[in-house]
């Protein structure tokens, strides 16, 4: 019984983990819906982190690996805690 309980645990805990692909998607769809709940255009983001549009389109559609701190960067431009940028939708 204590081991079934353990691989279900492990279980549990194998499929909280995301593929690369899937969880830049993820942080991407959410910077997208808290920067349009600000009514700001991607180019407002931009502004308010001093990044480049190009590079704010890209994080958020998925298609980098932005560091943690050009998170921070962006979730501060966006006035959110950094784990806003990472909850499950």
């Amino acid at each position: 019984m204590i081991v079934f309980i353990a691989m279900q645990e492990n279980i549990v805990q194998t499929n909280t983990f995301l593929e690369k692909e899937e969880l830049l998607k993820r942080i991407g769809e959410q910077i997208v819906r808290i920067r349009q709940e600000k009514g700001w255009t991607q180019a407002d983001l931009a502004k308010a982190c001093d990044k480049d549009p190009q590079s704010i389109e890209r994080v958020e559609n998925g298609k980098i690996n932005a560091s943690i701190y050009y998170l921070f960067e962006v979730a501060n431009a966006l006035n959110v805690p950094l784990s806003d940028l990472i909850k499950p939708t």
